[in-house]
């Protein structure tokens, strides 16, 4: 049963999950870089598919959200909700739920310990991003099932929520695996006599909830998918990365970037105890230490991240900051860790947060959006991309990614210049690439409606709340895009229609 005072902390929480999840999603639009996995359940509605390109016939796998997929086809197909509120259902369960076990992870009875779960949780950048189609949360979610398990010594638990941490996405079965070894170190309490028996149990169990649930996995995926794992190519960019050391240079600076302005007083707190208390601290401290921040640091910084949006692969890093920290308060009364937690809230999440949601405000007025919507009157048509984007989304046009992405690695290929035009599309969105002919012709796009025309301002007062956030953020007015109109095709005039009643300009040679 739930203690007074985390009931009290519960109860204080629902208006701001009110708030995020109830009136927040009429004023923003899922991002660009997670309509993939719309895609995958599009694919797996329509044609009983789990790939992204249902025209292939190999089955292709290339995501890392494979259960939070399933999850939004079961809401989508037996509640009959659209894919966006399935996504608001789903990581709204999540994020409750997030906060319900963490602090039944961290079983204290004080409430300030309480109140600055449910602070910490609700006011993190990263859960502004839950709402732009990608299961950050629902992952989020998982970590804390096993850190649960683990501080509580269940190793059935630890072993189930490994599995399906594992299942939906492979790389969590690298950084989660200390979890596992560190368990072990219950042999310690025990006396000698019993050991054997203890070790003999442990193997049964990782047998049964372990080996033979990933067996059966891995053996699924080889039937279907033709491999072990997805392909998840993290190395991937249009942009030649540099390295330092073994490390991908930018990825290293992305990750150095957030810790420094994002998650600074929470990563100082923490190793500043582990500094101060040293070998006092139980074994079970350094297994998060290393699940949740040492490994999950190192294995982003091996690799570029293009569509690292709002952070989302170092989530796992802020909840092992938090989950230490918590656990330091509990058993330590660290003033270190109030104090670190203190200054994150006041001088780091409230800034974020608003300055987050002021910028994630503006997908309101998303031109690509306003443009897809446009070009969905047209039903056969041909795209040439470098990212997943509204247009390749919402018109069901035949998109082809020219960097290869969505394909498998045996099949990939980076288009030249000469493929793309003679694939002869319809559009061509180049993402930085210059490609000239004369076959084509060039529109400068603004990213945002607000470059180009004033927004009226509405009636109702909620709307009028929203409508000054938005105006609230210094939009930078130079932001553009280019696209390419084949001028041959027979959609090409309502094409240009299209993008010069949504602000876009052509450029003339």
């Amino acid at each position: 049963m739930f203690s007074k005072k985390f009931t009290i902390a519960l109860f204080f929480s629902l208006p701001l999950f009110w708030l995020f999840f109830i009136l927040t999603p009429y004023y923003l639009l899922p991002s660009d870089c997670f309509l993939d996995n719309f895609v995958y359940v599009d694919n797996l509605i329509q044609h009983h598919l789990f790939q992204f390109h249902h025209q292939v016939a190999l089955n292709f796998d290339d995501t890392d959200n494979f259960i939070y997929i399933f999850l939004l086809y079961g809401v989508k197909e037996f509640l009959n909700y659209s894919l966006y509120k399935a996504g608001i259902i789903i990581n709204g369960i999540s994020l409750f739920l997030s906060f319900v076990f963490l602090a039944r992870t961290i079983s204290s009875r004080h409430s300030n310990v309480n109140f600055f779960i449910m602070l910490t949780l609700f006011l993190s950048v990263q859960i502004w991003a839950a709402l732009m189609g990608d299961g950050i949360l629902f992952q989020g979610l998982l970590y804390i099932m096993i850190a649960r398990a683990f501080w509580h010594k269940r190793y059935i638990g630890i072993l189930i929520w490994f599995v399906v941490n594992t299942i939906n996405n492979p790389i969590n079965g690298v950084y989660l695996f200390p979890l596992i070894i560190a368990s072990y170190s219950d042999i310690l309490e025990l006396k000698e006599r019993e050991r054997r028996r203890f070790l003999l149990l442990r193997l049964r169990k990782t047998v049964f909830w372990l080996i033979i649930p990933i067996g059966i996995w891995l053996i699924y995926r080889k039937l279907y998918f033709g491999n072990f794992i997805p392909n998840l190519d993290f190395h991937y960019s249009i942009e030649k990365d540099s390295k330092i050391l073994f490390m991908s240079k930018s990825a290293l600076y992305m990750c150095l970037h957030y810790i420094k302005y994002f998650i600074l007083p929470l990563f100082i707190g923490v190793l500043f105890y582990f500094i101060k208390q040293g070998k006092q601290l139980h074994i079970k401290h350094y297994a998060v230490l290393l699940s949740y921040i040492i490994l999950p640091i190192i294995i982003t910084s091996l690799h570029v991240q293009d569509q690292n949006t709002a952070y989302k692969n170092y989530y796992i890093i802020y909840l092992g900051l938090l989950i230490l920290s918590f656990i330091f308060i509990r058993d330590f009364r660290s003033i270190t860790q109030k104090t670190a937690i203190g200054i994150f809230i006041i001088f780091y999440s409230f800034n974020q947060i608003a300055d987050s949601f002021i910028k994630f405000s503006q997908s309101y007025n998303n031109n690509t959006f306003r443009i897809a919507n446009d070009l969905t009157h047209i039903r056969k048509g041909k795209i040439i991309v470098y990212y997943d984007n509204y247009i390749s989304y919402l018109t069901n046009w035949e998109s082809i990614y020219a960097n290869g992405r969505h394909q498998p690695k045996s099949n990939r290929k980076v288009l030249s210049e000469d493929e793309i035009l003679a694939l002869n599309p319809d559009i061509i969105i180049p993402a930085g690439i210059q490609i000239q002919s004369s076959q084509y012709s060039t529109f400068k796009v603004p990213e945002n409606t607000r470059q180009y025309s004033l927004e009226t301002k509405p009636e109702n007062s909620l709307d009028q709340i929203f409508y000054e956030i938005r105006k609230a953020y210094n939009l930078n007015k130079f932001q553009y895009f280019t696209i390419l109109v084949n001028n041959e095709k027979e959609n090409a005039a309502y094409i240009k229609k299209v993008l010069i009643d949504n602000g876009s300009k052509e450029l003339k040679e």
